[in-house]
């Protein structure tokens, strides 16, 4: 309310450019908050993705996982069906010549041997085959928890430079759009 048309045109311009500072404000203000939480955050997370990647690589070097093969296709069930069908093959052929032979005998004695000698082989390899699937399981999880920490990591590292950046150019989506202009009549 007023009488003077001036002073109320220049009150109404002041209160718009009032609101838009305000609300300018308002955003600068969550974007430094939000900058300066994230910015906390980046030092715990990097210390993070680091203890992931030495446990990572001590797991490795106490498991003497050098250079791995392509662990999806990781397989040692080809040599291990190799000595399955061998351990079948010689209990056949031993069983056979049980019925011609007597336990003494040398044929016998070399066959009994063999089986012997592909039975270990066969555990052997079995034993190794679990104990390596092992690893590499350990060594999926600890990979994992690297790139999880990794992604956690660059992730907050982008947002913290975006928003560093939105708090610099300190943008707000109000504008006026035409000043009020002192009436040439009463309204």
């Amino acid at each position: 309310e007023g009488t003077d048309p001036k002073k109320i045109t220049q009150l109404a311009n002041t209160w718009a450019e009032c609101y838009i500072e305000q609300n300018l404000e308002l955003q600068l203000g969550t974007s430094r908050f939000a900058h300066q939480w994230l910015s906390e955050q980046l030092n715990p997370q990097k210390e993070k993705l680091e203890k992931a990647e030495i446990a990572l690589q001590k797991y490795m070097e106490e498991n003497q996982l050098v250079s791995l093969p392509d662990l999806d296709t990781l397989e040692a069930s080809g040599l291990i069906e190799m000595l399955r069908k061998e351990k079948v093959r010689l209990e056949t052929e031993l069983s056979e010549k049980s019925k011609r032979y007597k336990d003494k005998h040398p044929v016998t004695i070399k066959l009994f041997s063999e089986l012997q000698a592909v039975r270990k082989k066969l555990e052997e390899e079995i034993k190794n085959t679990l104990e390596l699937n092992q690893r590499v399981i350990q060594y999926r999880i600890l990979k994992r928890e690297v790139e999880t920490n990794r992604e956690m990591y660059d992730a907050i590292l982008k947002r913290s430079g975006e928003t560093n950046i939105s708090q610099k150019l300190g943008n707000t989506n109000i504008r006026i759009v035409d000043y009020a202009e002192v009436p040439q009549r009463p309204i």
